[in-house]
């Protein structure tokens, strides 16, 4: 069990350092998420911001957190509302300051006490005031990174500390789980919103009340949409099931793929696609190591990937021509993968520098079958494609298989063990 004070306060220190180092002493404020209604006065479950989370382990709505430059040292303080008798008979007694302290390792204070406080700073500048974006006209999902506070953040995130892979190793220990438990249930004649519910049931039930995202449970067809949400159809024997889902354990996210026959046996052509994308992503995890840039790791998917198709019949150019072309993406039209951390697409979404030990990376090769990007690519690529083979798999739907990947100093872990061979996964749905 990993001691979340500790890890929360290694965050801070990490990012002290970073002002440090840049010579900031310049006040800064970030603003946690404001508590939201799901529709008319239904509460919508709380989720952190994550910059807020990672400095502070916080996860209460409508507080802020300041950081102030004070007699050589930075000083840490998370403001909040005092609470009023009504609130606590509608949503129960909080936690006194000094109990909050006590548990988060941070210093709080009620917000009454707020321009005090001010008044006894040694400058009143600030670097990075949040309070001042939450009201532009235009919200963008990514901030504008231009601003140095913000960049520094990004830096600290991108690179885990020893601390933050040990917990994110347990959400993905937890999810691989999840993931094998869902294998032993499915079956012909089940609803992909069963998975969905089991997947969901098996870890909150363990710990992890948020997922990291909505999971993605799609059969037959449904497994070639890549961010299929509906998981409403009745699957069918002789489907393939994509289930793309992932925990989230004090905001750190899991992420992982896998790819079955929902009625627990391969067919030969469901092994021919199975067996491209598995061999592919094996390949391209080898490659991992510190300093390797992103753009050189996705270019050696796209080889190895595209050569697979050549190999299997389905592109009938040779692998330059095809490159060129790029056929890939009739196949596999989304990227490699991304970071992982606080969001499931985290900071930057595909790293900005070349891979560093402490990066946690995705790997998510897939082969699909889109009838819409088939039927385009019958009309403007016939002349690269094996029609007659491409119409056979027109509704097979797709396999992906995603693993959650620590680069280290000398190359690679692979975070995510749910099992991916053919052999295993029978056995277990057998």
């Amino acid at each position: 069990e990993v001691t979340t004070k500790a890890l929360f306060e290694k965050n801070r220190q990490k990012f002290e350092n970073g002002l440090r180092s840049k010579n900031i002493t310049r006040n800064i404020c970030i603003v946690a998420n404001m508590s939201q209604f799901r529709n008319a006065d239904v509460d919508l479950l709380f989720r952190q911001d994550s910059n807020f989370l990672y400095l502070t382990g916080v996860s209460m709505p409508d507080v802020m957190l300041t950081i102030c430059y004070r007699e050589s040292k930075y000083e840490f303080v998370i403001w909040i509302e005092e609470p009023s008798e009504k609130e606590s008979v509608w949503n129960g007694l909080p936690m006194s300051l000094s109990q909050l302290q006590e548990v988060y390792g941070i210093q709080f204070n009620y917000i009454t006490h707020y321009e005090d406080y001010l008044n006894t700073l040694e400058s009143t500048s600030w670097i990075y005031d949040q309070r001042q974006m939450m009201f532009e006209e235009e919200i963008s999902l990514y901030p504008s990174r231009q601003n140095i506070i913000l960049q520094l953040l990004e830096q600290c995130r991108t690179i885990k500390t020893d601390l933050e892979v040990e917990l994110m190793q347990n959400v993905i220990n937890l999810s691989s789980e999840a993931h094998v438990d869902v294998m032993r249930i499915c079956k012909p004649g089940m609803y992909e919103s069963q998975l969905d519910a089991h997947f969901q049931y098996y870890t909150a039930s363990r710990g992890c009340r948020h997922q990291a995202y909505l999971p993605i449970v799609g059969s037959g067809v449904n497994s070639s949409v890549l961010h299929y949400k509906d998981n409403t159809a009745k699957m069918e024997d002789g489907d393939v099931l994509l289930i793309d889902a992932g925990a989230e354990f004090k905001g750190y996210a899991s992420d992982i793929t896998r790819t079955f026959p929902v009625n627990g046996k391969f067919s030969e052509d469901q092994k021919v696609v199975y067996t491209m994308v598995l061999d592919a992503q094996k390949k391209i995890i080898e490659e991992v190591r510190p300093g390797l840039d992103w753009e050189e790791l996705s270019s050696i998917a796209t080889s190895i990937l595209t050569q697979a198709l050549i190999e299997y019949g389905f592109i009938t150019c040779n692998l330059d021509l095809a490159l060129r072309q790029n056929i890939l993406s009739i196949f596999m039209p989304h990227g490699l993968g991304h970071l992982l951390g606080l969001d499931v697409h985290d900071t930057t979404i595909f790293p900005q520098i070349p891979l560093a030990e402490g990066m946690i990376i995705t790997i998510e090769p897939g082969i699909y079958f889109n009838p819409v990007l088939l039927d385009e690519a019958f009309e403007t690529k016939s002349k690269y494609l094996n029609i007659e083979l491409c119409k056979r798999f027109h509704n097979f739907g797709g396999v992906r298989i995603e693993d959650n990947v620590l680069v280290t100093a000398d190359g690679f872990k692979v975070l995510s063990l749910a099992p991916k061979e053919i052999h295993e996964i029978e056995a277990i749905m057998s």
